[in-house]
């Protein structure tokens, strides 16, 4: 097959397109920002940093994509404005972004004869190693970011209203289960999701399926969830269907969450 007329790879290996947004959805679930994960591309030198936090970002993901060792004094600088867990995050994000830019660079090469088809897709296609859905949430979580400390269940229910046929159903009765569950985790939106948080820290949360065109809707918990179970324990369920059973489960896990 001509490189030129190379399908996406990630559409071409079962399970990858999933694997990236799981693993992009992670990325962000660390807090970074959408403006600090966006200097992690290959651009990223040239958006203008302008706070200390966004140039040492700069300077870790030069340091990472050019060949040879990261200076000590990288390092040291990122160290400085960020802890492990999002140091973590900036390197997978790093990781991910380049490699996809360099994929996108090789197996999109294009004659002039292609490159109208290929405008076409690009508008409703991203090759930052985002897609529409996930920087459509980082936008929406830019938003959410402003009006911390105000009363956000009106939101939440109106959020839940616009959802369609079984997303809304269930996000419904799950918003009902978990305020009763625990009462004490407040409503809040989270990337676009209905999310409830303990001291404005994310607990749980449920995804419609519609969100991230999966096949079905998700209750996930985050690590300020109480879930710890031996050495090993679920975070993320599915939820096709709610009946006694699965509710008094969802009850049981936000209330052991909630602790």
């Amino acid at each position: 097959m001509p490189i030129e007329r190379m399908p996406d790879p990630a559409d071409l290996v079962p399970g990858a397109r999933e694997a990236l947004t799981a693993l992009h959805r992670a990325i962000a679930g660390a807090g970074l920002g959408e403006r600090l994960l966006a200097l992690t591309g290959p651009a990223g030198a040239a958006t203008g940093a302008q706070t200390g936090e966004e140039r040492a970002v700069v300077a870790l993901t030069a340091a990472v994509t050019r060949s040879g060792p990261v200076p000590d004094r990288v390092w040291d600088r990122a160290a400085k404005h960020f802890d492990q867990r999002e140091l973590a995050a900036l390197l997978l994000s790093i990781a991910i972004t380049a490699a996809v830019h360099r994929i996108d660079v090789s197996t999109h090469r294009q004659s002039s004869a292609h490159r109208q088809r290929r405008t076409d897709m690009t508008s409703t296609k991203t090759y930052d190693g985002f897609t529409e859905a996930e920087r459509g949430a980082m936008k929406e979580r830019a938003r959410e970011l402003k009006k911390n400390g105000k009363d956000l269940e009106p939101e939440v229910l109106a959020k839940i209203a616009e959802m369609d046929g079984d997303d809304r159903v269930l996000a419904e009765r799950v918003h009902a289960l978990i305020r009763a569950a625990a009462p004490g985790l407040a409503p809040k939106l989270w990337y676009g999701m209905p999310a409830y948080a303990r001291n404005g820290k994310v607990v749980c949360f449920f995804q419609a399926a519609a969100k991230f065109k999966s096949r079905y809707a998700m209750l996930g918990f985050s690590d300020e969830a109480h879930l710890d179970d031996g050495d090993l324990w679920a975070t993320y369920f599915a939820v096709t269907a709610l009946t006694p059973t699965t509710e008094s489960r969802i009850t049981d896990l936000v209330q052991r969450a909630a602790a």
